[in-house]
C-alpha cells in the first residue's frame, strides 16, 4: 500500500509507510499524554485531554478493529490529522513537546496549567481556575504559560514574562529556588525562540535574495526578448508597408492587364468560333461554286479561262479569309499571353518584396520586363499562308 503523510501546522511533516508504523506511532503519543490523563477529574485537564487526545484514541480505534482498507484509512485519516493541526503544535518534534515533557515529570499540575493557559491564548480551551488546589503550581504555570505566549518574540518581554512568574510564585508562598528553576525554564524557552527566530530571519533573508536575483534574471530575459520582438515586428511592419506602397503603385497597372488578358481571351474564343464557322461555310460555298462552274462540263473536257478564273478568284477570297481570320486570333492569343506575363511579373514582385528578397538590379529587371512597349500583336507578314501548287512542285524537283 502506499504511504501515509500528514503535515503539522507548524510545517513539519510526518510520512509513514504503512499503518502499522502509523499504529505504533499513535499508541506512543497516547502513552507520552498519559500524565494528562491521571489529571483529568477536573477542568482545564478533561478539556485538554479531550483536545489533544480523543483524536488519537479515535484513530487508534480504527487501526486496531479493522483491516486498512480504502475506507478505514479515510476514517482515520482526519482525527490523526486533527491531532497535527493542533495550534501550538504539541508532536514529538516541536519545542513546546520537549518543554512539556521534561516538566510533567517534575510539576505535572504545572505542565498543566501552563498548556492550559497556551491553548486559552490561542483560543482552543475555555477560561479555567485550579480545580487541584496547587496554588504555587497554579501560579508559575500561567506565568510560564503567558511567558512562552507573549514574551518569546522579545528578550524584554520573556524578562517581562520570568519576573511576573516569579511575583506569582511569592505571592503563592512558593520557594526561591522553584522561582529560579521557573525563571531559567522561562529563559530556555526565549532563547529556543528566539534561536528559531533567527533562522527564520536568515531563511528568509536568504529567500528574498534568490527571489531578487531570479527577478532580475526574468526581467533581462524578458527585455531582451521584447527588445527581439519589437525588432522582428518593426522589420515586418517595413516590409508590409513596402508591400503595400508597392501594391497601391502597382494595382492599377495589375488589374489593367488582368482586364487586357480577360479581354483579348474572350476575342481568342469568339474569333476562333468564327474562324470555324467561317471555314465551314466557305468550303460548303466554295464546294457549291465548284458544282455551278464545273458541273455541267464533261468528263474530260478543260474548262475554260472563265471558268478557272471563278473558282481560282473564290479560292482565293475563301483563304484570304481564312488568313485574316487566323491572324487575328494569334494576335489575340499573343496580346492575351503578354498580359498574363506581365500580371505574373507584377505579382511576383509584391511577393518578393514582401519577403526582402529583391535587389536592385533584380527589380530594374522587373520594371524594365512589366514597363516595356506592347505591340498590336498582328501579324506582318502579308504573304499567301499556303504554298502554291508551283512551290510545292519545285521543293520536289
Amino acid at each position: 500500500m502506499a504511504s501515509i503523510s500528514f503535515r503539522a501546522s507548524d510545517g513539519t511533516a510526518f510520512r509513514f509507510v504503512d499503518t502499522k508504523q502509523l499504529q505504533d506511532f499513535v499508541s506512543s503519543e497516547i502513552s507520552a499524554w498519559a500524565w494528562l490523563s491521571s489529571l483529568t477529574n477536573n477542568n482545564p485537564a478533561q478539556q485538554l485531554y479531550q483536545h489533544i487526545v480523543t483524536p488519537l484514541s479515535n484513530a487508534l480505534g480504527y487501526l486496531r478493529d479493522q483491516q486498512p482498507t480504502p475506507e478505514i484509512l479515510a476514517a482515520l485519516t482526519p482525527q490523526v490529522q486533527s491531532y497535527f493541526n493542533i495550534v501550538p503544535a504539541v508532536h514529538p518534534k516541536s519545542p513546546l513537546r520537549n518543554w512539556l515533557e521534561k516538566r510533567s515529570k517534575e510539576d505535572p499540575l504545572e505542565a498543566l496549567y501552563f498548556l492550559a493557559t497556551v491553548f486559552q491564548k490561542q483560543g482552543a480551551l475555555q477560561r479555567f481556575t485550579d480545580n487541584h488546589g496547587a496554588q504555587s503550581s497554579y501560579a508559575s504555570g500561567i506565568a510560564l504559560g503567558m511567558g512562552y505566549v507573549e514574551g518569546w518574540k522579545e528578550n524584554e518581554k520573556a524578562a517581562a514574562s520570568v519576573a511576573a512568574a516569579r511575583t506569582s510564585a511569592e505571592e503563592a508562598a512558593a520557594s526561591l529556588a522553584e522561582i529560579r528553576e521557573l525563571q531559567s525554564n522561562a529563559k530556555s524557552v526565549a532563547q529556543s525562540i528566539e534561536e528559531l527566530d533567527r533562522t527564520e530571519r536568515a531563511t528568509l533573508a536568504q529567500l528574498l535574495v534568490t527571489l531578487r536575483a531570479e527577478n532580475d534574471a526574468l526581467r533581462g530575459e524578458l527585455r531582451t526578448e521584447v527588445d527581439s520582438t519589437k525588432a522582428g515586428l518593426n522589420a515586418e511592419w517595413k516590409a508590409l508597408t513596402a508591400t503595400y506602397d508597392a501594391q497601391l503603385a502597382l494595382k492599377a497597372p495589375a488589374n489593367y492587364w488582368a482586364i487586357k488578358r480577360r479581354n483579348h481571351a474572350n476575342w481568342v474564343g469568339g474569333l476562333s468560333l468564327l474562324t470555324s464557322v467561317t471555314a465551314i461555310a466557305g468550303a460548303f460555298g466554295l464546294y457549291q461554286l465548284a458544282v455551278g462552274v464545273f458541273g455541267a462540263l464533261p468528263v474530260g473536257t478543260l474548262p475554260t479561262w472563265l471558268q478557272a478564273i471563278s473558282f481560282a478568284l473564290g479560292s482565293i477570297v475563301y483563304l484570304w479569309t481564312l488568313r485574316s481570320l487566323l491572324r487575328f486570333v494569334l494576335s489575340h492569343a499573343h496580346l492575351a499571353l503578354d498580359a498574363a506575363e506581365r500580371r505574373t511579373m507584377i505579382l511576383s514582385y509584391l511577393a518578393l518584396i514582401r519577403k526582402q528578397g529583391v535587389k536592385a538590379e533584380a527589380m530594374e529587371q522587373v520594371f524594365t520586363s512589366i514597363f516595356r512597349p506592347s505591340g498590336d500583336g498582328i501579324v506582318k507578314d502579308e504573304g499567301i499562308p499556303f504554298p502554291s501548287l508551283l512551290e510545292l512542285l519545285a521543293k520536289r524537283s
